[in-house]
């Protein structure tokens, strides 16, 4: 019997505490190295927060962590064993990996223990003829995608290609040329099932992309977050006509695209489940889509029993001969993250495998799927970067791969080891290490500014009206210039460094649409208190009140 949900949590608590006793000493013994190396390595000043502290904030939140530690108590015996693919995901819209980034990527992942990759390209696709419009203006080339293959074959990776097939369509249906397939005219996610036109797209979509994949096993069709189905007049005339709901249109289409990739390419189907939670048994029996597709289902919460009911369970069981599991290692936190929490990540994989032991005579867990997402969707603004996530994903590999369900602790540890960190999974040696460490120092330098804008000489004499009007005391911003020019120095480095390691993995207009959304607007505000007191410390007198009249752009 389980233990409560209770206990495991202050077991976590208690673990948690011993990780960061024993993170403190490894920063007690780095800072005072760090304070004395002109290596080029991060110094740790006085105005800059301890670097500890973002590490404690993302190893200590049990309460958003898997309560289950991995102790050898809780398991009855390992639900590993069936897992034959591990599959890692790359989501590639919005910032895709140079074609050169993949030659160090893909040996990296087959060194973790992952078995392939599943690969969303989204608008990177070349797509020709009709569908040339929907593939990004720097979309990859033809020879791209086959060198891209190549690279994965060599690691012995698969590659699964996903593409959207319902929902999520937004890289398609944004475009004038193809408004008129939506679902409901004023939004883009979902495309019309009944509009032949709509077939047409999807099929071509799939050929081209199977042109390219011909050496696959798998082929997924998506079909998650399908928000708005049933709606427009060609779905409801057809609804009427031959009697089916909204959840049986869904069927219908799905089944059509599962098929016609099974029948016509001899590749299994793969789907995300979410939808199928609300279905109801008999129809998805009577639709015949158990014998076409194997699921994914995905949830990203460390207490996934709270989220996947036993009854779903049981429903997939007599609908389905074997399922995966869709797990998350980046991008499932807050849409704009920009650390991992590893630890909440991790708590995921554990939440899973429990939830395999708890399942498994009842369905066969075939494969595993750990999701990283880049963005929400196709509008959205960015998650974590790849580089920042493989500490994360390197940690859940090696959960998944060690000889014994480990305890979390000793996952972090032995992760921290594997990538050679010099400091707890910081300052480590892997591609994308210097990007990593470089994201995680902004992140302190945001905080120092936070904290410095807090302050009780900030708060009083260097508000915007001071810093407008060039009108406060010389001798409180004195006390506090100092910090705001030691912050914008080293965000002066820090876009050089950060630029030239972004253009190591990713193409140069991703690189700018990064700076622009996650560096410049903080650096601006920077600037703009800087240039600010800059211009009160060159005052030598002072004007009379009132100062309306006087404000002065910065």
């Amino acid at each position: 019997m389980r233990r409560s949900y209770t206990l495991r949590f202050l077991f976590l608590t208690a673990t948690c505490a011993v990780i960061i006793v024993g993170l403190h000493f490894y920063m007690y013994i780095y800072n005072k190295r760090s304070s004395q190396d002109n290596s080029g390595q991060i110094i740790v000043d006085k105005h800059q927060p301890s670097s500890f502290r973002l590490f404690e904030e993302r190893f200590s939140k049990t309460d958003q962590v898997s309560s289950q530690e991995g102790q050898e108590a809780e398991w009855k015996h390992d639900p590993r064993g069936n897992l034959k693919h591990k599959i890692v995901h790359l989501d590639l819209k919005g910032m895709p990996l140079t074609v050169k980034a993949f030659e160090s990527l893909f040996p990296l992942l087959a060194k973790t223990g992952a078995t392939g990759v599943l690969m969303e390209y989204e608008d990177m696709f070349p797509y020709e003829g009709k569908l040339e419009l929907i593939s990004n203006k720097e979309a990859y080339s033809r020879d791209d995608i086959t060198r891209i293959l190549e690279l994965a074959e060599s690691s012995n990776l698969k590659v699964i290609p996903l593409i959207q097939t319902f929902g999520h369509l937004e890289f398609v249906l944004k475009l004038s040329e193809f408004e008129k397939l939506r679902e409901v005219p004023k939004y883009m996610q979902v495309i019309c099932p009944t509009n032949n036109d709509s077939v047409i797209v999807l099929k071509d979509m799939v050929d081209q992309v199977m042109a390219l994949h011909p050496k696959i096993e798998y082929f997924h069709i998506g079909s998650d977050e399908v928000y708005h189905i049933g709606q427009c007049p060609l779905c409801t005339g057809l609804m009427n006509k031959i009697g089916i709901d909204e959840s049986q249109l869904f069927l219908r289409h799905v089944s059509f695209i599962a098929e016609y990739v099974k029948n016509k390419y001899k590749v299994q189907p793969l789907m995300w489940d979410d939808e199928f939670r609300k279905l109801d048994e008999v129809s998805i029996q009577k639709s015949g889509i158990g014998n076409l597709v194997e699921i994914v289902v995905w949830n990203y919460n460390p207490d996934i029993e709270n989220h996947l009911p036993r009854t779903m369970w049981e429903k997939y069981s007599r609908i389905f001969k074997s399922v995966w599991v869709g797990s998350a290692f980046k991008g499932a936190n807050k849409p704009n993250s920009a650390v991992v929490n590893e630890t909440l990540y991790l708590g995921n994989h554990y939440a899973w495998l429990r939830t395999m032991q708890d399942f498994e005579k009842l369905l066969t867990f075939k494969g595993i799927i750990l999701t990283g997402w880049q963005r929400y969707d196709h509008f959205s603004g960015f998650c974590e970067l790849l580089p920042s996530a493989i500490p994360s994903l390197a940690a859940c590999m090696t959960l998944l791969t060690a000889p014994t369900i480990q305890p979390m602790s000793k996952i972090l540890m032995e992760t921290s080891l594997k990538l050679h960190c010099a400091n707890f999974l910081n300052i480590c040696k892997f591609p994308g290490s210097i990007l990593h460490q470089e994201i995680i120092q902004l992140e302190f330098y945001k905080e120092s500014f936070k904290k410095l804008k807090e302050k009780h000489v900030f708060l009083g004499w260097a508000e915007e009206s001071n810093l407008r009007h060039r009108f406060s005391s010389p001798s409180h911003i004195e006390l506090i210039f100092q910090e705001i020019n030691s912050i914008k120095v080293d965000l002066d480095r820090s876009r050089v460094t950060l630029v030239q390691a972004l253009q190591e993995l990713y193409p140069q207009w991703s690189v700018d649409e990064w700076m622009s959304s996650r560096f410049e607007p903080f650096f601006n505000k920077v600037q703009h208190v800087h240039t600010g007191l800059t211009n009160i410390l060159e005052m030598n007198t002072f004007p009379r009140r009132p100062l309306e009249n006087q404000v002065q752009d910065l």
